[in-house]
C-alpha cells in the first residue's frame, strides 16, 4: 500500500511539472521540439560565381582541413548575405560577432566550444549606438555546406535537434558560462575601445537578453545551405 501511494505521488508530481509554459510556448520536459525547415519558400537564393567562391576561400586559413574549410565557407557566405542583403523591419542586420568586434571585443571563441560545437551565428538589428537594438527579435542561424545540396539539421545526443528550443537554450547557457574564464578584448597593438571588463559584462548582458527573448518565444530561426555548385539558399525554420 505504501509503495503504491509513493508511485501515485511521483506520478502526480511528474504530471504537474511535465508541461512548462514559456511566454505562449509550451515545452515538455522530456520531448524535444520538432524542427522543420521551410524549404518550399526560401527567403534568399543566389548562385555564387567561381571568382566569388575563390574570394571567400581566400579568407579561410589554408592549414584547415578541406572539410573544415567548406564548413567555414558556408558560414562566411551566409554572414555576408545576412549582413548586406537581408533586413528585419527595414533595418540592417549584423552578426553579434561583427558587432562586438567593431567595439574592440572578440567573442567568437565563446559562442562555440573548443570542439567547435555551438551556435553558428546570431543576427541582431544594429542600433544607432552600434549595439543591438533590443526592440527587435534576434535571429538564431545555422549554416551548412553540403556537396549533395541536402540541408539537414542534426540531432544531438544531449540537446535535441539543432535550432530547437532545447538546443538554443542549452548553448546560450554554455556561452554565458564560458565568458567567465578569460577576457574578451583585443590586446597587443590593437586599439582597445572597451576594457576587458566592459566587453565581458556587455556580452553577458546580451546573452541574458537573448535567453529572455528565447523564453518569451520572441525570436527567429533561419538556416542556410551552400551547395558545391555555388548555390546558396536561406530558409526560415519553424518549431512545434
Amino acid at each position: 500500500m505504501f509503495l503504491k501511494f509513493n508511485r501515485l505521488l511521483i506520478a502526480s508530481i511528474t504530471s504537474i511539472f511535465l508541461v512548462i509554459s514559456q511566454g505562449g510556448y509550451l515545452w515538455t520536459v522530456q520531448a524535444c521540439e520538432v524542427i522543420e525547415v521551410d524549404k518550399a519558400k526560401p527567403i534568399f537564393t543566389k548562385k555564387l560565381t567561381i571568382h566569388e567562391c575563390e574570394a571567400y576561400l581566400d579568407q579561410i586559413p589554408k592549414q584547415y582541413s578541406k572539410i573544415k574549410r567548406k564548413g567555414i565557407l558556408g558560414e562566411i557566405v551566409a554572414k555576408d548575405v545576412m549582413e548586406n542583403k537581408l533586413r528585419l523591419g527595414g533595418k540592417n542586420l549584423v552578426s553579434i560577432s561583427t558587432l562586438f568586434r567593431n567595439k574592440g571585443c572578440r567573442i567568437n571563441r565563446y559562442i562555440r566550444d573548443q570542439a567547435d560545437r555551438g551556435l553558428d551565428d546570431i543576427f541582431v538589428v544594429l542600433g544607432a549606438d552600434g549595439w543591438a537594438d533590443q526592440r527587435y527579435n534576434p535571429i538564431f542561424h545555422e549554416s551548412k555546406y553540403d556537396g549533395r545540396c541536402n540541408l539537414k539539421l542534426r540531432n544531438t545526443t544531449t540537446l535535441c535537434q539543432q535550432l530547437s528550443f532545447q538546443w538554443l537554450d542549452g548553448n546560450l547557457q554554455k556561452t554565458y558560462k564560458r565568458t567567465r574564464r578569460a577576457d574578451l578584448c583585443f590586446g597587443g597593438t590593437e586599439v582597445v575601445i572597451n576594457s576587458c571588463l566592459d566587453c565581458a559584462q556587455k556580452f553577458r548582458n546580451d546573452i541574458l537578453w537573448l535567453k529572455e527573448k528565447l523564453q518569451e518565444g520572441n525570436f527567429i530561426r533561419t538556416a542556410s545551405l551552400l551547395c558545391a555548385d555555388g548555390r546558396l539558399s536561406i530558409y526560415n525554420v519553424n518549431g512545434s
